[in-house]
């Protein structure tokens, strides 16, 4: 019988730490969200932390407007 840690190979081991790594990262965003939002801090002074653990979120911003989400879902190539 093969146990569990036998059974996963490396790749499957490290696309689950990967997977882990931004649930945490997801969780960490959206508890430090919520807690500027229940304390009325401004957000602008606290968005350093956003960029440090997501910095690929600066790309989000097109998707504001529905022309911008509509090329970054769809791309263009």
């Amino acid at each position: 019988m093969l146990r569990f840690d036998q059974a996963m190979t490396s790749e499957t081991k490290f696309a689950i730490k990967l997977a882990l790594s931004g649930f945490v990262i997801a969780v960490v965003l959206g508890t430090y969200a919520f807690y500027l939002n229940t304390h009325h801090i401004e957000a602008k002074q606290s968005i350093i932390l956003f960029l440090v653990l997501c910095p690929f979120s600066l790309g989000s911003g097109a998707f504001d407007s529905l022309f911008g989400a509509i090329i970054g879902w769809f791309g263009m190539p």
